[in-house]
């Protein structure tokens, strides 16, 4: 697991997310996306049951509805784009830790060398909680088959059907808040 925002909000997550985490790396930026102007709070590099990586892209925010917006931006991003700027990233985390004679750089070399030779890598992002451990939800990028992911769609979220908009639909005050956020996070997507 990789702290990639240092912000101090992020520390009790990343705490608690790390004990399950064989390695830990704070302390080197990477920006993420076509501009790079994007940063994830957290990177994970998984291996599933099946021996694929998933390479996670976690945002943490206080309210649930953020969280949700907040993650959902790095979804039209190319995965490829992505993987490649994280393995630079991964280079730079190893360089860092040589030249500190830190006991991780092998451990971040052999990392560096399964994912180089991996079958199946998923990038996916996830939104989180600061004050839980459990992500709100965990999507695959675009361009990418969902079935490599579990997802959690919005309709189980929010505990109703999606209306099928045809002609004038008057809206529910519940159902107009929802639609605005999902503009939110086309808004966030576009940006």
């Amino acid at each position: 697991m990789f702290q990639i925002d240092m912000n101090k909000d992020n520390d009790a997550f990343f705490n608690a997310r790390k004990s399950s985490a064989n390695y830990v790396y704070a302390g080197v930026a990477v920006g993420i996306g076509s501009s790079s102007d994007w940063i994830p709070d957290l990177i994970e590099v998984v291996v599933d049951e099946s021996g694929n990586f998933i390479l996670r892209l976690i945002e943490l925010e206080a309210q649930k509805p953020d969280a949700l917006i907040s993650s959902r931006k790095y979804l039209p991003e190319n995965s490829t784009g992505i993987f490649g700027t994280f393995c630079e990233y991964l280079e730079r985390v190893i360089r860092a830790c040589r030249s500190r004679a830190d006991s991780r750089e092998d451990e971040f070399v052999r990392l560096k060398t399964k994912l180089s030779k991996a079958e199946k890598i998923s990038v996916t992002s996830a939104g989180a909680l600061r004050a839980s451990t459990v992500f709100v939800e965990e999507l695959p990028l675009m361009d990418q088959p969902k079935s490599l992911v579990r997802t959690q769609s919005i309709e189980k979220i929010l505990g109703w059907e999606t209306p099928n908009f045809t002609g004038t639909l008057r809206l529910s005050g519940d159902k107009a808040a929802t639609l605005g956020r999902a503009i939110l996070v086309l808004d966030a997507v576009i940006r």
